[in-house]
């Protein structure tokens, strides 16, 4: 098959979108962050729940920063939020920029509601072979499982005659 005859799916820069729930993403990672600035007081006071198999770890760490000012530390607990902070959105900036371009064939689509589609890896094979479906995880795109003809987890599948689907929610 020619390269001209491939069709070719666009990046998601191409598609004009990041992962999914980027905005999830990114306001669960700052309430982490935040949270541990705000919960610190209470931590130093004894009055937050810990597992009981941390409490002598956590016991120790609460005398080491007994003699600490707690405003002082409580700023650079959230500098090194605000740090990771920008650490992941300087992360999703270069994932969302590559410049990475898939070229594979169009995989057959077996069923598809709205945009999500159930692709089938498994055409060719004996109709009595094992079947298994593929679900990517929100953030990454479907493909991230085919990414090329030579690192394919779903054509390996299929070359263990294992007939496999995949989920593509794009």
């Amino acid at each position: 098959m020619k390269t001209s005859d491939k069709k070719k799916h666009p990046t998601k820069m191409e598609q004009g979108r990041g992962p999914h729930p980027l905005a999830l993403h990114v306001a669960s990672a700052t309430q982490n962050w935040t949270a541990a600035a705000a919960a610190l007081p209470l931590f130093h006071l004894g009055g937050l729940q810990i597992h009981p198999d941390l409490k002598e770890q956590s016991d120790k760490l609460r005398r080491k920063i007994a003699g600490c000012e707690q405003e002082k530390l409580q700023l650079l607990v959230l500098k090194k939020a605000q740090t990771r902070l920008s650490e992941t959105l300087a992360g999703l900036r270069a994932y969302q920029d590559h410049t990475y371009v898939r070229d594979m064939p169009a995989v057959p689509v077996f069923h598809q509601i709205g945009t999500a589609k159930m692709l089938d890896y498994g055409t060719g094979l004996p109709g009595d072979a094992p079947i298994t479906i593929a679900v990517p995880s929100l953030v990454n795109p479907a493909y991230v499982l085919d990414l090329r003809e030579d690192h394919s987890l779903m054509r390996f599948l299929g070359q263990q005659n294992i007939h496999p689907y995949l989920l593509d929610w794009a």
